[in-house]
């Protein structure tokens, strides 16, 4: 077995379109979590399997992050060529919003967010599926 990286991390994800392939990228929720002292992960990470170099962003101390999941620009885009959502529980606000990444630029932070009036209970998982005609 081989360590890929000293970040802490977890619920790993990768573009649906590639399951059972080879891929490049992974996806995952790190920085915090079990083993770290801090219950929850604070940041979204990208992990390139070609570079072995791996793009976080932390969205802050008082903020916990879910698993990321990808969405692809369009179905002919390329492996990375999209989006990551995930929630995000801001402690301060008591509440959560979806937060929506460019894939290929995590460390830049969120392109947009939609506010809810609640919590996301840290344990959702979701995944994502495009519209079919």
């Amino acid at each position: 077995m081989q360590r890929l990286s000293e970040v802490v991390c977890e619920y790993p994800r990768l573009d649906e379109r590639r399951g059972g392939l080879a891929y490049r990228y992974g996806y995952v929720a790190c920085i915090g979590g079990p083993g770290t002292g801090d219950l929850f992960h604070r940041a979204i990470g990208r992990f390139d399997h070609d570079t072995l170099q791996m793009q976080t962003f932390r969205f802050g101390d008082r903020c916990a992050v879910s698993e990321p999941v990808f969405v692809a620009k369009a179905q002919s885009a390329g492996e990375g060529e999209g989006y990551l959502l995930a929630t995000v529980f801001d402690e301060a606000r008591n509440a959560s919003h979806l937060a929506v990444l460019d894939a290929q630029h995590v460390e830049d932070g969120p392109i947009a967010r939609a506010d809810l009036d609640h919590r996301v209970p840290m344990g959702f998982h979701g995944s994502w599926r495009g519209e079919t005609r």
